[in-house]
């Protein structure tokens, strides 16, 4: 049986660098998707990660990194042994159409 995707808007899939960070919080990571209102990324975090917490996300797109504000709507947490510690799911709340066409534009590359 097949999972079905009931997004409002699709998923782009990608891979590429990604940090996060607020105050007291930075962690490397890799961005797995995308879209206009939502990111998938996979971190190496030791710390705990909690829904509903605020964090900037800097992503190797360029030169320049397109950076996103969001807010972590789940968090998995995987097993020991594993290369990344957590995969989250975020909802944008600051991302403007220049950044979004980086992240196209490196989908495309």
């Amino acid at each position: 049986m097949q999972d079905k995707d009931i997004r409002k808007n699709k998923r782009i899939s990608i891979q590429t660098g990604s940090t996060i960070g607020t105050n007291d919080l930075f962690c490397n990571g890799l961005l797995m998707d995308f879209s206009k209102k939502g990111l998938g990324l996979v971190l190496e975090c030791n710390e705990l990660i909690d829904i509903g917490q605020k964090l900037n996300i800097m992503i190797e797109t360029t030169s320049v990194p397109t950076t996103v504000l969001g807010i972590i709507k789940w968090v998995r947490r995987f097993g020991e042994g594993e290369p990344y510690n957590f995969a989250i799911g975020m909802e944008i709340v600051d991302f403007d159409i220049v950044r979004y066409g980086n992240l196209m534009q490196h989908t495309e590359s």
